[in-house]
């Protein structure tokens, strides 16, 4: 799809494979928080016909909304071996 202008990419709608390819959100992922509602994905998410899909300046703001919540990954011995600390 050709995106003319900012506003046009921002309403472009994305789909949970979409989404995958270009944020690195895993399509199983989005699916479990979309019929859990975890993190509001369902407010975020249009059903299309049969496709769920996610309009890219919703995405964006949901991100941004999501900063700093992120935990960092638990040190496991597996982990700590490797980095030495």
């Amino acid at each position: 799809m050709f995106i003319d202008t900012e506003s046009d990419m921002q309403n472009e709608l994305l789909t949970f494979a979409e989404i995958a390819a270009q944020y690195k959100i895993k399509e199983p992922t989005q699916r479990s928080w979309y019929a859990s509602n975890a993190f509001g994905w369902r407010s975020i998410t249009y059903k299309v016909g049969a496709r769920l899909m996610v309009r890219r300046a919703d995405l964006e703001a949901w991100l941004e909304s999501r900063k700093g919540l992120v935990q960092e990954p638990r040190r496991t011995k597996a982990t700590t071996a490797q980095t030495g600390a």
